[in-house]
């Protein structure tokens, strides 16, 4: 969205990932990369300019998609994915309690 204008977004259906992989994923190397991943993309937000975060993309469900959007619908997105993590934690403490 930063190099392009208005490029395509392709929707990713989650329900399609190959779950089986996961079983066998180093998730210590899963956890680096994530967090090595997450400070390329701050610093990369960081040098902003503000008419940045209105550049455009072209997306199947939303009209005006844009960098700000984009950065909105991550964090959303990942916050579920911490709420969930709750949500079989406390699932599990419970087991436990049994």
């Amino acid at each position: 969205m930063l190099e392009l204008d208005e490029p395509p977004i392709k929707v990713i259906d989650a329900a399609l990932e190959d779950i089986e992989s996961y079983k066998t994923t180093d998730l210590d190397r899963v956890m680096k990369d994530f967090s090595d991943g997450r400070k390329r993309l701050i610093e990369r937000l960081e040098k902003l300019y503000p008419q940045d975060w209105h550049r455009r993309a072209v997306h199947p469900e939303y009209q005006n998609y844009n960098v700000q959007m984009a950065v909105e619908h991550l964090l959303l997105h990942e916050a579920h994915h911490l709420y969930s993590m709750e949500q079989l934690r406390a699932a599990l403490d419970r087991w436990d309690q049994r």
